[in-house]
């Protein structure tokens, strides 16, 4: 878990807005080069300049010398001389100025050509490193997410190894290309090219600006893929992370040739509850949280490294507490649905009061008392008000991040089973095996379907008009009724992240060797209330036959 603490008096100078200095020299070719080209041409110019006047003084006094008497010869003799002297002068000052030219031409003007060059070979190299420097971070997608305001930056605040001075722009820039020199004389590498930047500690800089010092686990250069799970109270959102996560690092990761690690000592700790609560099948919910100087939102967070995967990937799963959620109650803005890649929504089939009233009598006792009692349109409000806050959206009013729909517990009666469980994706495979074809496909449809039978269709509606790519999922986190004292067999959890690891990173799901979907235009049957009786009529998985 990341630390954060009260800002200290340097800090309280970024929290009333004033800009803190960057404490590193300025670049010898940014601007003292050309300090001390003007210098060095001021001098020369100042020495022609002086030995003019020197010569000047010179003649005044000879032309003073000749005044006295008032006799014509004598002031015809002056007349002459000072004439003698102003042409000895001219003569004097010009040959002094061609000197000075000449000096300038062949002794000034060397070094100036030479330094000229320098600077603009330096400035070039700077300026390929900048360039190059920002394409290695563009393209390997390499960014830092904050685990205490969820913020993503691609350039963290970096800390003197030597005096503890915080660096803001620790990138190629004025201050150096390769390396900035803190005001304490050490040099820091200043670059992505740099592994060593890497090393240095790293803090994020919207923590630093509201006045907190919130030091990033994930320091080194990685690529994040940051995921919300969302839903209201007893969805299923904890049960869905502890599953994904458990099963990735314990099994899916080494089956790859690949190490999944959490984030640091807490996180450790957080994962170690996981797996406890894995294997006990039992998951509490998660707590609202009360003190408001803590973030309302947690994650969790690991690093997966594998010799295909350069840089190494971090996931980060977010999750809140499902009564703050839907209030809107929470202690902090919420970044992370600025900077996610992709949403996973979570809905509890059984929270629809039409699912509850036909098919709450075939839950048994375990299952029943786990009902959310979130009202779905209020998650989604919640969803949208948040999004509104913070997200940009389309020309057209639509998000381009993924969205991952999932109806949890899928398994906790025969009727859900019959809807949009296995044995509904294996009925409408029985009706037109070409037509439907894909597992997933057909299950995204029989998933809206059934929202729709729910008297739902407009929250379908809905997601498909704010999100431009979205799909549908039936899972099983826990695999069986809670608390029955078996481990988890979670069903679909990973197909779920796999479809947007596809979406926004092929290489890391290729690496996980992620299930593949197809590009087909979803739905690919548009859902209509009443749809599904008359498609399944003669199946034997209607749930009308067994009301």
């Amino acid at each position: 878990m990341t630390t954060a603490t009260a800002a200290s008096a340097t800090t309280a100078a970024s929290t009333s807005g004033a800009r803190v200095a960057e404490p590193s020299a300025i670049s010898y070719f940014y601007g003292p080069g050309f300090a001390d080209m003007a210098k060095l041409v001021r001098a020369v110019f100042d020495s022609i300049r002086d030995s003019m006047a020197l010569l000047a003084h010179k003649t005044q006094g000879r032309v003073g010398a000749q005044e006295g008497g008032f006799g014509l010869p004598r002031m015809v003799l002056a007349c002459v001389i000072v004439a003698g002297w102003f042409c000895y002068w001219l003569a004097s000052s010009v040959a002094q100025l061609f000197a000075g030219i000449s000096f300038c031409l062949f002794m000034l003007l060397p070094q100036v050509v030479l330094f000229t060059v320098l600077e603009v070979v330096m400035l070039l190299v700077g300026g390929i490193v900048r360039v190059a420097d920002a394409l290695v971070t563009r393209v390997r997608h390499i960014s830092y997410v904050c685990e205490s305001c969820h913020a993503r930056c691609t350039l963290p605040m970096y800390t003197c190894s030597n005096c503890n001075r915080k660096h803001c722009a620790l990138t190629p820039n004025k201050f150096g290309s390769w390396w900035h020199r803190c005001e304490c004389g050490k040099r820091l590498p200043a670059t992505v090219l740099r592994p060593s930047r890497a090393k240095l500690d790293a803090w994020c800089p919207n923590c630093w600006r509201s006045g907190i010092e919130t030091s990033l686990t994930n320091k080194t250069t990685t690529r994040t893929v940051m995921i919300p799970v969302i839903g209201g109270e007893s969805s299923g959102k904890t049960a869905f992370i502890t599953a994904y996560v458990t099963d990735l690092i314990d099994t899916r990761a080494s089956a790859k040739g690949l190490t999944a690690t959490p984030d640091g000592t807490d996180k450790q700790t957080m994962y170690s509850g996981m797996r406890s609560d894995y294997a006990s099948g039992v998951v509490a919910k998660t707590a609202t949280q009360q003190n408001i100087a803590d973030a309302s939102a947690f994650s969790m967070s690991f690093a997966v490294t594998g010799p295909r995967l350069s840089p190494e990937r971090r996931i980060q799963l977010l999750d809140i507490a499902g009564e703050t959620f839907v209030k809107n109650d929470e202690n902090e803005q919420q970044l992370q649905y600025r900077d996610a890649d992709a949403l996973i929504l979570v809905l509890d089939p059984m929270s629809l009061p039409l699912a509850r009233s036909r098919f709450g009598s075939s839950l048994d006792a375990g299952d029943s008392g786990t009902i959310s009692s979130a009202r779905a349109e209020d998650v989604l409000t919640a969803l949208n008000n948040n999004l509104r806050a913070v997200a940009q959206s389309d020309r057209h009013g639509r998000l381009d991040m993924p969205i991952a729909v999932v109806l949890s517990k899928m398994d906790e009666s025969q009727h859900l089973l019959d809807r949009f469980g296995d044995p509904a994706v294996l009925a409408m495979k029985g009706l037109d095996a070409e037509k439907y074809g894909d597992w997933f496909d057909d299950m995204d449809f029989l998933c809206r379907q059934y929202l729709y039978d729910m008297d739902m269709g407009d929250i379908v509606d809905s997601i498909s008009q704010t999100f431009s790519n979205n799909r549908f999922f039936s899972v099983s986190a826990i695999g069986h009724t809670a608390g029955d004292g078996s481990s988890f067999t979670p069903k679909y959890v990973n197909d779920v992240v796999d479809w947007i690891l596809q979406e926004k990173d092929p290489a890391f799901a290729a690496a996980l060797g992620a299930r593949t979907f197809s590009k087909a235009k979803l739905p690919i049957v548009a859902p209509a209330q009443g749809l599904y009786d008359t498609m399944f009529a003669n199946t034997g998985v209607s749930s009308e036959t067994s009301n």
